[in-house]
């Protein structure tokens, strides 16, 4: 149920009970226990309406943050010199463009996405400013064993964004499936 449609039956319903109320249990005229439930249904309206737009301009404001997260781990990866951590970077940006493209297509999953556009995005932002910051001071023991264990990081953060895409995709590979299996079975049933 869309926005608009939620706020029509939450208004209704309030105007239904604010109608009862003032017809059978304060015993006012129909006239008034009308126009009254009707006032009630207006305000109830806009002020649901109106919470339903926040709740999307809220979901396009983490997208917006989130497209954000991801230029700055970019502009980072630019700075750093080595390149198969250039490559993981790399890869890591462009499923992390893949699951931002499938949240605009369909906006209900970033509820599902909150992980990701919080947690995981955040995680592979503070990687990449402190590999770059780490990898540009004098190598000794202990940050060149700091560095390594960030490469392997980006690693685990890239499974994170596959898993992420996985997730989303899921619908539509069942959809997929489905329409498969329905193709195959009728074709066995012409034969």
């Amino acid at each position: 149920m869309k926005g608009g449609a939620m706020g029509q039956v939450i208004a209704g319903v309030l105007a239904g009970v604010i109608f009862i109320a003032f017809y059978f249990v304060f015993k006012l005229s129909i006239i008034i226990a009308i126009v009254v439930g009707g006032a009630a249904y207006v305000a109830g309206y806009f002020i649901f309406a109106s919470s339903q737009k926040s709740a999307l301009e809220q979901d396009k404001e983490k997208l917006d943050e989130g497209r954000k997260k991801l230029d700055e781990i970019a502009h980072y990866n630019k700075q750093i010199k080595k390149q198969s951590v250039n490559r993981k970077i790399k890869d890591i940006c462009r499923i992390g463009d893949e699951i931002f493209l499938e949240l605009e297509r369909d906006p209900k999953n970033i509820r599902l996405s909150i992980d990701f556009l919080t947690y995981y995005l955040d995680t592979a932002v503070k990687l990449s400013k402190k590999y770059l910051d780490l990898s540009l001071h004098a190598n000794t023991g202990d940050v060149n064993e700091v560095l390594e264990k960030v490469e392997n990081a980006f690693d685990t953060v890239k499974e994170g964004f596959k898993k992420q895409i996985n997730k989303l995709l899921q619908d539509d590979i069942f959809d997929l499936d489905s329409e498969i299996a329905i193709l195959e079975e009728t074709i066995k049933l012409e034969d």
